[in-house]
C-alpha cells in the first residue's frame, strides 16, 4: 500500500506540474504575441526606418532616391567618400543635430524626389 500511495502522489504532482507548465506557456505566448504590436500611430510610413548606423547609400535605397537627393535633403555638400560614412559620423562631420537630420528625412518622406532643388 505504501508504494501505491507514493506512485499516486507522484502522479498527482506530475499532473499539477504539467498543468502549471501549460498555463505558463500559454501566458508567455499571449504576452509575446502582443509585445510591441505596432499601432497606426507608431508604425513607420511605407515601412521606412532610418537608423544612425546606416550610410547614405542604404538610406537612398530605402527611400528609392539617389544619394545626391539624400545629400540635398540633409543640406550637405558631399566630398568623395561621404556616401560610405554612417549618418552619425556624417552628422558629426557637418555639425548636424539629430532633430535636423530627422526633419530632413521627414521631408524626404513627404515630398516627391523630383521636387528637391538645391538652394
Amino acid at each position: 500500500m505504501g508504494r501505491r500511495n507514493t506512485i499516486l502522489v507522484l502522479l498527482g504532482l506530475a499532473v499539477i506540474l504539467l498543468f502549471l507548465a501549460c498555463r505558463q506557456s500559454y501566458q508567455l505566448f499571449h504576452e509575446v504575441r502582443h509585445l510591441n504590436a505596432p499601432t497606426h500611430q507608431t508604425r513607420e510610413p511605407f515601412g521606412r526606418s532610418v537608423h544612425r548606423w546606416m550610410n547614405v547609400e542604404e538610406v537612398a535605397r530605402c527611400y528609392q532616391v539617389t544619394t545626391t537627393e539624400v545629400f540635398i535633403a540633409l543640406d550637405i555638400d558631399p566630398v568623395p567618400g561621404d556616401e560610405k560614412l554612417s549618418l552619425k559620423d556624417l552628422g558629426n562631420k557637418y555639425h548636424k543635430t539629430g532633430p535636423e537630420m530627422e526633419n530632413a528625412f521627414n521631408r524626404l518622406n513627404n515630398i516627391a524626389p523630383n521636387q528637391w532643388k538645391k538652394p
